[in-house]
């Protein structure tokens, strides 16, 4: 058994009014707390960054559904290339 259905059933038990809604482990914490720092000190293009950001946000649960991340994707995208619109341009 896992160590986040442990603290959601011990949760549970202890605080029954307490919906355990996200568990994060501290190494992900800690990731998340200097990810911001990392992406400053980079010398990449912005949107090399955000799409990082992007994905890392993807990796950790944070976008919850398909239709965010497109958004998210597509605020990324070379002009004429959005995967919402699917390459279509608007006048």
């Amino acid at each position: 058994m896992s160590v986040v259905a442990d603290v959601r059933r011990t949760v549970r038990d202890v605080l029954r009014d307490v919906p355990v809604a996200r568990v994060t482990t501290l190494a992900e914490q800690i990731d998340a707390s200097i990810l911001p720092e990392r992406l400053i000190a980079s010398e990449k293009p912005l949107h090399s960054l955000f799409g990082e950001y992007v994905k890392f946000r993807e990796r950790t649960g944070v976008v919850e559904s398909a239709i965010t991340l497109r958004i998210l994707k597509s605020s990324i995208s070379r002009p004429g290339r959005n995967p919402v619109t699917k390459g279509t341009r608007s006048s």
